[in-house]
């Protein structure tokens, strides 16, 4: 019997290559809105970053983020965006909260 392949990505910001199950994808829609895409199926430009705080500020700060988006991603928008982050991360301390 054939094995499957796992489908590898590699981290925005350690530059790892990953499984793609283990990766948060982070996604700009057609219609210029970053989101995090949990399904791994939005529609639009993406980019994969490890489900870890250190991975992302790499990314920001070192212009991964925009460069793989194609757009610019403003300070504030940074701060607004690690706040929706935290809320991704498995084990967070808001992540298993109600919605």
């Amino acid at each position: 019997m054939k094995t499957k392949k796992v489908p590898l990505r590699v981290c925005a910001g350690c530059q790892e290559q990953k499984p793609k199950k283990e990766l948060l994808r982070i996604v700009r829609t057609p219609d210029d809105l970053v989101e995090i895409d949990r399904t791994g199926k939005k529609s639009g430009r993406g980019v994969y970053v490890c489900a870890d705080r250190e991975c992302l500020d790499k990314a920001y700060k070192e212009h991964r983020l925009e460069r793989s988006l194609k757009i610019v991603i403003h300070f504030f928008q940074r701060n607004f965006f690690l706040f929706l982050f935290s809320h991704s991360i498995p084990g967070s301390c808001l992540h298993n909260r109600q919605r």
